[in-house]
C-alpha cells in the first residue's frame, strides 16, 4: 500500500514520523514511568490491604470457626459420656440381667419378632419397676436435650424407657447391632420417628462386673442443642452466619434460614446440588481449618469466612467412631468486613485520578507537538514536492506520444540535475525512435516480398527466384541471408519432386502387378477353401453316421447283457419254484395225516361223550327217584329234594351240553373229511406244478444260451464300431486342420491382396501430388 502512494504523501509521511515519532516515545516513557509509580503504589495499597484481610478477618473467622467447632465435640462427647454413666449405674445392669431372665421365663425368646411385638404391644417393655423409670426420667430432667432413652438386654427387648417406642424388639436395627459389637455407636443427624425431631442416636453397650454384655443403653439427642451453640457463635460477629454441614454437603444447623427444619438433612437444603461453591473448596483443602477470601454466599452476596472441621474420632476415644465429619463455617458479609480498610479504598482512588491527571496533561502536551510537526513538515515537503511534479508531467505527456515536451531548468540544486538529464534523455529517445521508424519501414518491405514468393512457390511454381540485387544491404544482413536461403531451399524442393515423380511412376506399375497376383492367388484359395469345407462336412457326416451306428450297436449289446441277466434271474426263480413246489408238497401230505389223526380222535371224543349222555341219563332218573324218596320223607326230606333238585338240573344240563359237543363233532368229521380231499387234490396240482415248473426251466435255458451268443455278436459289433467311429474321427481332424490352414493362408492372401490395392491407391495419390508442382 505505503508503494501506490504518491511522492508527497510518503514525503509528508515519512517527515511526520521523524517529528512525531520521538515526541510519542518521550511521551510513552514519561507515562510509563509515571503510571508504573502509580501502580507500585495502589499493588502496594492492595497487598497491605489483602494482608489486613487474611491475617486479621480471615483469621478471625477461622478461630471463630475453630472455637465453634470445639464447643460442639466437647458438647456431644459430655453427652456420649452421660449415656456411657447412665448404662455403667448398678441399677441398670442388673435390671439388664432381671429382664434377660424374665424374657426367658415368659417364653419370649422361643417367639418370631411379630409374636414377640403383639404380647408385648401394650407395654412395650419387659420390666415395670417405679425406680427404674424414675432414674432415667430424673436422667433426662437433668438434659433436657434428649427426647428419649431407653435400654434392652441382651435378646435386644426394652427393659424400660421414659417414652412409648414404636418396636418392642430392638435387634436387628443397625444401632443395636453395632453396639452390641464394637461397644458403642453414635449414628448422624436422622428424624427420629418415636420422637418426632431431627436427631443424633448413642447408643452404648450395657456389661456387667465381669465385662459380659447384658444389653445396650440407647438415647436420643435432639439437635437444636447442637443448632444452639451454632445461634451463639453467630452472635458472636456483627451480622454473621454460622452452617454446620456434612461432607456430602447435608446441613445440621443454619443460622440465615434459622434452622428450618424443612431443610436440615434434606435434598432440597443440600448445599453441594444448591451449587454452593465454598463446599467444595472445603473438602478439596488439605487443612482441617483455614479462611475462604472472596467468596460467596447462596444469595450471591460477597463474603469472608472460616472453616473448620469437627474432632476425628480419636476425640471421643469409642472404639470404631471415626468422628462426625461435620464442617463449620462462620461467614461475615465483605462489605462489613472490609469496613475499617475503606481509608486504604480512598487512597487508591485518588492515586488513580492523579494517575489519571497526569496522563491527561502529557496527551495535551504531545499533541501540540505532534501540531506543530504536521505543519512544519508539510511546507518542507511541498517545496520538494512541487518540482517533481512538474517532472511528472512532462514524463506523461512524452508517454502519451508527445514528442515536443521541454522541461525548464530552474534550480541548480540536485532537482535542477534532474531537470537537466530528463531534457537530455527526451532528446536521445526522439532520435532513437526515427531510426526505428525507418528499419521498420524497411523489414515491411522485404517480408512482404518473400511472403509473395511463398505463396507462389505453395501454389506449385518451383522455378521461380528471389531477386536479391535490389537491395543496398550488406551480405551479414539477416533478411539478405535469410533471401538466400529460400531460394536454395526451392531449388532443392524442385530436384525432390522430380525423383519422387520418377520413384511414383514406378511404385504405381509395380503395385498394378501385385495386385493382379493377389488377387489371381485369392481366387484360388477361395476355391480350394471351398472344396475342403465340403469335404470336411462330409467327413463329419460320415463320422455322424459312425457314432449313431456304434450307438445303435452299444443299446444292442446292453439289451442283450440285460436279457441274458433275466433268463438268469428267471432260471434261479423257476428252481426256487420248484424247491417251493416240493416243501408245499410236503407240507399238504403232512396235513392230511394230522386231519386223519383229528378225525380219529373225534371219533374217540365221540364215544366219550356218548359215555357222558348215558350218565347223565342214569343221573336224572336218580335225581328223580331222590324225589319221590324225599316227597314220602315229609318234612325231614326237604332238603335232600332240593338237592335232588339240582341233581336233575345239572344232569339236564350236562345231557343239552353233550348234544351240543356231539353236533359240533359231526361238523368237525365233515370238514375233516372235506379237508383230506382237499390236501390230495392240492398235492395233485403240486406235482403237476413241478414238472410245469421243470419244463420252464428246460425252455429258459435254451432261451438264456441263444441270448447269450446274440450278446457276444453284439459287442463283437460295438467293438468294430467304435474302431470305425475313431477312423473316421482322425480323418475328421485331419480335414478340419486342413480347412484351418487354408482359412488362415486365404486370410493371408486376402490381406497381401489388401495391401496391395492400398500400395496401388498410395502411387495414385502420390503421382496426383507430385503432378501439381510445376518442373
Amino acid at each position: 500500500m505505503f508503494a501506490k502512494m504518491r511522492i508527497g504523501v510518503k514525503l509528508f509521511l515519512s517527515s511526520l514520523l521523524a517529528a512525531v515519532v520521538p515526541i510519542v516515545i518521550i511521551a510513552i516513557v514519561i507515562g510509563v514511568l509515571v503510571n508504573g509509580s502509580v501502580r507500585s503504589m495502589t499493588d502496594s495499597v492492595k497487598d497491605t490491604r489483602t494482608k489486613i484481610e487474611a491475617n486479621i478477618i480471615g483469621e478471625y473467622l477461622k478461630d471463630e470457626a475453630v472455637v465453634t467447632a470445639n464447643q460442639i465435640d466437647a458438647y456431644l462427647s459430655e453427652r456420649i459420656n452421660d449415656v456411657a454413666g447412665w448404662a455403667a449405674s448398678p441399677l441398670i445392669r442388673q435390671a439388664a440381667i432381671d429382664a434377660s431372665k424374665l424374657a426367658e421365663k415368659k417364653g419370649l425368646t422361643g417367639l418370631t419378632e411379630s409374636e414377640q411385638e403383639d404380647r408385648m404391644a401394650e407395654t412395650k417393655e419387659l420390666l415395670i419397676d417405679p425406680k427404674i423409670s424414675g432414674f432415667l426420667t430424673e436422667q433426662m430432667s437433668y438434659n433436657p436435650v434428649f427426647s428419649e432413652v431407653f435400654f434392652t438386654d441382651d435378646h435386644g427387648f426394652i427393659v424400660s424407657h421414659t417414652k412409648m417406642t414404636t418396636d418392642f424388639a430392638q435387634k436387628g436395627e443397625d444401632w443395636w447391632d453395632q453396639a452390641w459389637a464394637k461397644g458403642s455407636y453414635i449414628g448422624q443427624v436422622a428424624y427420629d420417628e418415636s420422637s418426632k425431631v431431627q436427631s443424633i442416636d448413642i447408643a452404648v453397650r450395657i456389661i456387667d462386673s465381669f465385662g459380659k454384655p447384658i444389653g445396650v443403653m440407647k438415647a436420643v439427642l435432639d439437635v437444636h442443642a447442637v443448632q444452639y451453640v451454632g445461634l451463639n457463635a453467630a452472635d458472636r460477629t456483627k451480622q454473621g452466619a454460622v452452617r454446620i454441614f456434612s461432607r456430602d454437603g447435608f446441613l445440621i444447623s443454619d443460622t440465615t434460614i434459622k434452622n428450618d427444619p424443612s431443610l436440615i438433612m434434606q435434598d432440597e437444603g443440600n448445599l453441594i446440588k444448591k451449587g454452593w461453591s465454598a463446599v467444595q473448596k472445603i473438602n478439596n483443602s488439605s487443612t482441617e481449618n483455614g479462611f475462604l477470601l472472596n467468596e460467596a454466599d447462596l444469595q450471591n452476596t460477597p463474603v469472608i469466612l472460616g472453616y473448620a472441621q469437627t474432632a476425628p474420632g480419636d476425640f471421643y476415644k469409642l472404639p470404631g467412631f471415626e468422628g462426625f465429619n461435620w464442617y463449620v463455617t462462620v461467614e461475615q458479609p465483605a462489605q462489613v468486613a472490609l469496613e475499617t480498610l475503606n481509608g486504604l479504598d480512598q487512597e487508591m482512588t485518588e492515586l488513580e485520578v492523579t494517575r489519571a491527571t497526569i496522563n491527561g496533561l502529557f496527551m495535551g502536551i504531545s499533541g501540540v507537538c505532534i501540531i506543530v510537526a504536521i505543519f512544519v513538515t508539510y511546507l518542507v515537503s511541498r517545496g520538494i514536492v512541487r518540482p517533481i511534479n512538474t517532472l511528472a508531467a512532462a514524463a506523461e505527456r512524452f508517454s502519451a506520444g508527445d514528442m515536443d515536451v521541454t522541461v525548464a531548468v530552474r534550480n541548480k540544486d540536485e532537482i535542477g540535475i534532474l531537470e537537466k538529464a530528463f531534457q537530455e534523455m527526451i532528446e536521445r529517445i526522439r532520435g532513437m525512435l526515427l531510426n526505428e521508424r525507418n528499419e521498420r519501414e524497411y523489414m515491411e518491405q522485404t517480408v512482404q516480398q518473400y511472403l509473395e514468393f511463398m505463396q507462389r512457390v505453395r501454389t506449385g511454381n518451383l522455378k521461380d527466384r528471389l531477386e536479391l540485387n535490389g537491395h543496398q544491404r550488406p551480405e551479414q544482413d539477416p533478411l539478405v541471408r535469410l533471401g538466400r536461403d529460400l531460394n536454395e531451399l526451392t531449388g532443392s524442393l524442385h530436384q525432390m519432386i522430380l525423383q519422387v515423380q520418377d520413384a511414383a511412376n514406378q511404385l504405381a506399375s509395380t503395385s498394378n502387378e501385385i495386385l493382379a497376383a493377389t488377387t489371381q492367388q485369392a481366387g484360388g484359395a477361395s476355391e480350394q477353401s471351398a472344396a475342403i469345407s465340403q469335404t470336411t462336412t462330409t467327413v463329419d457326416e460320415v463320422r455322424t453316421i459312425a457314432e449313431v451306428s456304434s450307438m445303435r450297436a452299444q443299446e444292442v449289446a446292453d439289451s442283450a447283457r440285460q436279457t441274458v441277466q433275466i433268463s438268469r434271474t428267471g432260471q434261479a426263480s423257476v428252481e426256487e419254484t420248484i424247491s417251493s413246489m416240493g416243501q408245499i408238497k410236503e407240507q399238504v401230505e403232512r396235513i392230511a395225516e394230522n386231519i386223519l389223526e383229528l378225525s380219529e380222535q373225534m371219533q374217540q371224543i365221540g364215544e366219550i361223550i356218548t359215555s357222558v349222555s348215558k350218565i347223565a341219563a342214569q343221573s336224572n332218573m336218580l335225581a328223580l327217584n331222590a324225589s319221590v324218596e324225599a316227597a314220602r320223607a315229609g318234612e325231614n326230606g326237604r332238603g335232600f329234594a332240593v338237592v335232588a333238585a339240582e341233581v336233575r338240573s345239572l344232569s339236564e344240563q350236562s345231557r343239552q351240553a353233550t348234544a351240543q359237543i356231539k353236533a359240533i363233532l359231526q361238523d368237525i368229521q365233515k370238514a375233516a373229511n372235506t379237508t383230506v380231499m382237499a390236501t390230495e387234490e392240492g398235492t395233485k396240482g403240486v406235482e403237476i406244478g413241478i414238472r410245469l415248473a421243470v419244463q420252464a426251466r428246460t425252455a429258459i435255458e435254451q432261451l438264456s444260451a441263444v441270448i447269450d451268443q446274440s450278446a457276444q455278436n453284439a459287442v463283437q459289433m460295438v467293438a468294430a464300431g467304435q474302431q470305425q467311429t475313431s477312423g473316421v474321427e482322425q480323418v475328421a481332424m485331419a480335414m478340419r486342420n486342413i480347412n484351418q490352414a487354408t482359412m488362415q493362408s486365404l486370410a493371408s492372401t486376402r490381406q497381401a491382396e489388401k495391401a496391395a490395392q492400398n500400395l496401388n491407391e498410395l502411387a495414385r495419390l502420390l503421382t496426383e501430388t507430385v503432378n501439381q508442382y510445376e518442373v
